[in-house]
């Protein structure tokens, strides 16, 4: 991955960076619980004072390119079961398989049986604590629902209990066919240059996810409807599915070239209005484009379709769309850059 998720030991230098995070992480439960911060505005710091000194109890950071960006505290690292004490995560990094690959660390490194309770009301932590124990316990993995002690007012828990832990290697990065890998690559591009299409990102997770591709950022993308993501926001989770895949950045160049000659494909076997089409070859002009110079062309048809034409393409102006995205697919040709 372009930004490996490490575990670390929590040290005691670490503390206020903990406890900054912990705010974050009672704010998110607080939804949940109904908890409000004191008269200074702070959260509770609950349990973490007795992690840091509790023998029985191992805390660690959450890092992501080496920046934090969340905690898991264990219990029972030397008086079995062991038990996820607290997890989380910030918010920017959920959904992108951040948690996922801590998660399996934290399990990895402490061998033998677990106990995960989460609450039912977070359906978020439901979900991902689930699927978690269907894929590191092959054999199955049990459900309690218990009391929380001293708090009968509050709904049970529920607890997953984890006998047969095997958290599986995940190795290379999964492999995908030559015609995923280009969509793959060019949805990168797009998103790269600020110009994610939803129904084309959500596609092609959808697609990604029948070749057996099911990595948790895929699977939050294939789940979200394509008539309702915002752009900037396919933008983040494509860029979350690539990063997960491992698939390196292109450069803007390549960014370029790749996402204009899709759309000159597109153009010419008409999956896209010449409408569409016209405008999308603006990506020409970005800085450093190896199509700069075909900018003024683009401008000037973008122009005869809106002002001539009342933004609807005649049979010319499809002609001389047509024509362009030839030359631009020309010269994108191995060989024929000038």
């Amino acid at each position: 991955m372009l930004n490996p998720v490490t575990l670390r030991s929590i040290l005691p230098d670490d503390e206020s960076l903990v406890e900054r995070l912990w705010q974050l992480y009672r704010h998110d439960l607080s939804e949940f619980r109904g908890s409000l911060p004191d008269d200074e505005g702070l959260f509770t710091r609950g349990r973490l004072p007795t992690y840091r000194t509790d023998p029985n109890s191992s805390g660690y950071l959450i890092c992501r390119g080496g920046r934090p960006v969340g905690f898991a505290f264990v219990s029972g690292v030397e008086i079995q079961p062991l038990r996820i004490a607290e997890f989380f995560v910030v918010r920017a990094v959920r959904r992108s398989g951040v948690g996922r690959l801590a998660a399996r660390q934290l399990l990895t490194r402490h061998p033998g049986a677990w106990e995960i309770p989460f609450q039912e009301e977070n359906p978020g932590a439901a979900r991902f604590w689930r699927r978690l124990a269907v894929e590191v316990c092959p054999k199955g993995h049990r459900e309690e629902r218990r009391a929380v002690p001293g708090k009968p007012h509050i709904p049970a828990d529920t607890w997953l209990l984890l006998d047969d832990v095997e958290v599986p290697d995940d190795g290379e990065p999964r492999r995908v066919d030559d015609d995923l890998l280009r969509r793959l690559r060019t949805e990168q591009a797009r998103a790269l240059l600020d110009d994610a299409d939803p129904h084309l990102a959500v596609m092609l997770a959808c697609d990604l996810l029948v070749a057996g591709v099911d990595g948790d950022a895929v699977v939050a993308l294939a789940s979200e409807s394509a008539r309702t993501l915002p752009a900037h926001e396919a933008n983040r989770r494509l860029a979350a599915v690539t990063d997960e895949l491992g698939l390196p950045e292109p450069d803007l160049p390549t960014a370029v070239a790749l996402v204009a000659a899709d759309t000159c494909e597109r153009i010419l076997d008409r999956s896209i209005a010449a409408e569409v089409g016209t405008h999308g070859l603006y990506v020409v002009g970005y800085e450093g484009s190896p199509l700069h110079d075909l900018l003024p062309t683009v401008a000037a048809l973008a122009a005869h379709l809106e002002d001539d034409l009342g933004g609807r393409a005649d049979d010319d102006l499809r002609a001389r769309l047509a024509a362009l995205a030839q030359t631009i697919l020309a010269r994108l040709t191995p060989g024929n850059q000038e």
